[in-house]
């Protein structure tokens, strides 16, 4: 995830209130990054759950096959569980988090009426 907004930076620097939400911008997009972390590893935990199940079913209990099949399948249902709640979190964590961007940006149209930024989005890439 790159730095977002940064190119403000130079711009928003005479208004310290709007540097100020432009960081904090920035600070919670690094946030997300644990969120992404976790969905890769509830991705990873899902996909691997026979292998995790025989880790946690002693060698002995292996060969009752019910006890082993609901092991993996719980271990599939959690892997899957994280993974969604880090997309949720993640996904609801950035669009909340646009609002400081928003702030910092009004922040310095409010205090240089005379010269106002607009923000353009590009939807080519």
């Amino acid at each position: 995830m790159k730095r977002d907004g940064e190119n403000l930076r130079s711009i928003l620097q005479e208004t310290p209130e709007a540097l100020e939400k432009l960081d904090l911008y920035q600070k919670n997009r690094r946030k997300v990054r644990f969120a992404a972390y976790t969905g890769t590893a509830g991705l990873v935990i899902a996909f691997t759950n026979g292998l995790i199940a025989k880790l946690f079913v002693p060698k002995e209990r292996r060969s009752d096959r019910h006890r082993v099949e609901d092991t993996e399948t719980a271990v599939r249902w959690t892997g899957i569980g994280i993974s969604v709640g880090s997309l949720i979190y993640g996904v609801s964590y950035l669009k909340s988090n646009e609002q400081n961007l928003n702030e910092a940006i009004v922040r310095f149209n409010t205090a240089h009426p005379d010269r106002p930024i607009e923000v353009l989005f590009k939807t080519e890439f």
